[in-house]
């Protein structure tokens, strides 16, 4: 089990970050200031770090050198978060030491698969395209830009804000991300060139774009998916449905191997021929991991957790345990599934619970 040490100075937010973390599978430790945060990182052994930046006896940048500086925990992985959206402080703290740098407000969820993808960086079904993501929106007016994060944080999505193609090529060099949206119109630059600069690097040569114009009509619509954009938008006040797109630009961003998941139904075949009346236990907990859709180094141990919380042995797993267990289940997949996704798996594996 992957242990991680919270270091906030909000209860709310320890509290909230060491519950997702729990129920997903992690053993997390949670304190509140950076002087018990320094004594745990001497005398006890983490595989992660999660530091709020502003503390009241410190700060996290403080928490960062010490990790890096102690043999044991000088690779682990280290999570800033942040009430700031500025970009000079997130590439300070990635300059510093961080591996990641996720603005509030934030989604737990989010967390929970950044935490994830950290700590297991082989697995490429670890990451769910469809779930929080990470996107970037390039658009020098402050008002709108801020509008459009707004709406994109109701998904969950961690939102970078700038207001420059410099300021793009900036923050892509230090953080990658899952999305980025862009105006056509810029101070430094236009939209289109930058796209073109944007696809011949190689931290955002494969991530979807999408494109905004005040125009209803572009003449540069061609010229900018010739330069690589995906999708090109009407920049309006009908933001909703701007987060719809970005939504499915994100989903399309899967990889080979995340398009191969067995399909949702992934359990045996249900016809009387094939189906045993009585299935053991450690069948029935297999097929429960098989149908939740999950990272085969993540699965077993996140539903295991949630059996766990519901009362459940999963040794002795029967469909009853499955019914009582299932809203446990439903919330650990919500940290790594979409929720129409996570809904989907639910099902399935409430069926199990049925046989």
């Amino acid at each position: 089990m992957t242990s991680v040490l919270i270091v906030d100075d909000s209860q709310t937010a320890r509290m909230d970050l060491r519950d997702a973390l729990l129920s997903a599978g992690f053993k997390p430790t949670a304190c509140q200031s950076a002087a018990a945060g320094r004594r745990l990182i001497l005398t006890r052994p983490f595989s992660l770090f999660v530091f709020d930046l502003t503390l009241g006896d410190g700060t996290g940048l403080d928490l960062i050198r010490e990790v890096r500086t102690v043999p044991r925990t000088a690779g682990a992985p280290v999570i800033v978060i942040s009430a700031s959206t500025e970009i000079a402080k997130r590439l300070r703290c990635l300059q510093v030491g961080a591996s990641d740098y996720i603005a509030k407000p934030y989604s737990p969820a989010y967390v929970v698969r950044r935490a994830f993808e950290l700590t297991h960086p082989g697995d490429a079904h670890v990451r769910r395209p469809t779930a929080p993501a990470r996107v970037l929106i390039v658009d020098d007016s402050a008002t709108y830009s801020g509008a459009l994060a707004a709406e994109l944080r109701i998904d969950g999505h961690d939102v970078i804000v700038v207001g420059s193609g410099a300021e793009a090529h900036d923050l892509l060099a230090a953080q990658s991300v899952d999305c980025i949206v862009l105006d056509v119109f810029l101070p430094d630059t236009n939209g289109v060139q930058l796209c073109r600069e944007l696809r011949g690097a190689a931290s955002s040569r494969d991530t979807p774009v999408l494109m905004l114009t005040g125009r209803k009509e572009s003449v540069i619509r061609e010229e900018a998916f010739r330069a690589g954009v995906n999708e090109f938008a009407v920049k309006s006040t009908e933001l909703a449905a701007l987060r719809v797109r970005v939504r499915v630009l994100i989903g399309r961003s899967d990889t080979p191997s995340q398009r191969a998941r067995p399909p949702l139904d992934s359990a045996p075949d249900d016809t009387p021929s094939t189906r045993p009346r009585t299935l053991p236990p450690q069948s029935l907990i297999d097929l429960v991991v098989a149908a939740s859709g999950l990272s085969s180094l993540v699965a077993r141990s996140a539903i295991e957790r949630a059996c766990q919380h519901a009362g459940v042995d999963t040794r002795v797993l029967t469909p009853a345990d499955i019914e009582r267990a299932l809203p446990h289940i439903q919330r650990v997949l919500s940290f790594f599934l979409a929720p129409e996704d996570a809904k989907a798996r639910a099902d399935a594996i409430e069926k199990l619970g049925r046989r």
